[in-house]
């Protein structure tokens, strides 16, 4: 196969999966929502929902879980992740967070069968060597010396001018650095410098809408950290030539991702009513709703900080803007 062929399969693979993923988050909508799900439990101090955070344990029964999964079937991936969670970052809303919840599910499952890949002498999978650094709990930024060189197998993903596409370097990538921070400071540079140092990778080609419940000012193809692991994930086996059945369970590592967004649609029925006035936060009049109200609010700080420092400017909001705006935010909130 020509590369010129071999692109155009890679394109043709991520264009089926992004419609693909798409009906899978609307058919995992579309289910009734059980009360084990919608529950909520304590765990580490608190009350959560589907998942802890700070444990990564999770926090329904195995039953909800996706057949494969419960089964014990391996979900394949096509490398091994090292998640840097920013400074700035919380748990509560990274994504990233999810990927932990599902590898801790893999250990587990991997304990209760009896599964012990190496006296099997099969290779290790992914689970058992994804690791997750929090800056803000005091995590160092993990250094990779015998990295950099040429024959380097630790990859960031991140798209800047000498980052190359995923696929072209699929043969050579072991281990995928994520970095889970918001896009408005996304410099590699702001974690540590030596990830810099790392040979970069973008997806060449991204789904160009998010299925992520917040927004973001960074344009067309920017995703969530879990987006970016998933399609990241896609588009690296179809250039490694996986066939469709084996890539097809790679959409497994979404079920948490589904399941919360299943969550927010039902929370946002409950609280519009049969009015329903207010868009889903994930879609895109949502995510523009969202956007305005967040401009309002930092042009109404900004005039704030004019007037202390006695310069010209105003800000007009009307009353019944801020009660919209008081409505939306609980409306979007993270159940986190």
């Amino acid at each position: 196969m020509t590369e010129t062929d071999k692109n155009k399969l890679i394109k043709e693979v991520l264009a089926e999966e992004e419609i693909r993923f798409t009906a899978y988050l609307d058919e995992v909508a579309s289910l009734p929502l059980a009360p084990s799900i919608e529950k909520r439990s304590f765990c580490c101090n608190t009350s959560r929902s589907l998942y802890c955070p700070e444990c990564y344990k999770l926090l329904i029964p195995p039953a909800e879980c996706p057949l494969d999964i419960a089964e014990g079937d391996s979900i394949e991936l096509p490398f091994v992740m090292d998640i840097i969670l920013g400074r700035k970052e919380r748990r509560n809303s990274s994504s990233g967070i999810q990927m932990m919840v599902i590898r801790q599910m893999m250990t587990q499952i991997d304990k209760e069968i009896h599964r012990d890949f190496q006296s099997e002498g099969k290779e290790c999978p992914w689970w058992t060597e994804t690791r997750l650094f929090d800056l803000n709990k005091g995590d160092p930024v993990p250094t990779y010396p015998e990295e950099l060189n040429s024959m380097s197998s630790t990859f960031v993903l991140f798209p800047s001018n000498n980052s190359v596409p995923l696929s072209s370097v699929a043969n050579k990538i072991k281990r995928l650095v994520i970095l889970d921070i918001k896009w408005t400071r996304s410099g590699i540079v702001q974690l540590d410098p030596s990830l810099s140092m790392l040979p970069a990778v973008h997806l060449e080609y991204p789904p160009k809408v998010s299925q992520f419940w917040r927004w973001h000012n960074g344009g067309d193809g920017m995703l969530s950290t879990m987006e970016a692991i998933y399609f990241a994930a896609i588009e690296m086996s179809a250039a490694l030539g996986w066939d469709k059945e084996r890539r097809e369970k790679i959409r497994n590592i979404m079920w948490i991702f589904a399941l919360q967004r299943r969550a927010i649609i039902h929370q946002h029925m409950v609280n519009s009513g049969e009015q329903d006035t207010l868009p889903l936060p994930f879609s895109m009049e949502g995510k523009k709703l969202q956007k305005s109200f967040r401009v309002r609010k930092d042009g109404k700080d900004s005039a704030a900080r004019q007037k202390r420092n006695g310069q010209s400017g105003f800000y007009h909001e009307r009353k019944d803007e801020e009660t919209i705006n008081e409505t939306s935010e609980k409306v979007h909130a993270d159940r986190g």
